[in-house]
């Protein structure tokens, strides 16, 4: 029980670290741990918005960036970008029931959201991308020449 205090009380410490304040703009990573029946995951939330006047993202212009390993559904990615809070909802995902899911639950999705003034212009399920094979004809080879004459010696710029 010690040990799992110990690595909380780190994980948030931690949570400082993820935090960048860029000028006009915010990048915030949170980590919530999720328990299920029989297992452990991490909800990862990215958020990257306008920063308001009092130091908070602005709700109106912002992009967040939900991933999560399930159980069943297993790596899962839901992007919400938010502008002049109209809102495009995209969830990567490999599996195919998901997609009939979504397409169940989205009106109801949109009708939640406008209730508190946001307005839903789409969901829509796409599959993550696969990583490109090797094809060995297909990648050419690049002939880089060096110079034939040598430079030695050092230039420092102050």
């Amino acid at each position: 029980m010690k040990d799992q205090i110990d690595q909380l009380i780190h994980r948030l410490n931690g949570q400082s670290l993820l935090y960048q304040d860029n000028g006009p703009t915010q990048q915030i990573i949170t980590q919530i741990p999720l328990f299920f029946n029989n297992s452990q995951t991490d909800l990862t939330i990215k958020w990257n918005g306008k920063k308001q006047a009092d130091g908070t993202i602005d709700p109106a212009f912002c992009r967040i960036i939900f991933y999560l390993q399930l159980p069943r559904l297993n790596e899962t990615m839901i992007d919400v970008q938010i502008q002049n809070r109209v809102m495009n909802i995209t969830v990567r995902n490999n599996s195919k029931a998901l997609e009939k899911l979504v397409t169940l639950y989205s009106n109801e999705l949109k009708e939640h959201l406008s209730n508190i003034d946001y307005y839903v212009t789409s969901v829509k399920v796409t599959p993550f991308e696969k990583k490109a094979e090797f094809q060995g004809n297909s990648i050419k080879q690049v002939n880089i020449q060096t110079p034939q004459s040598s430079y030695t010696g050092v230039d420092i710029k102050i």
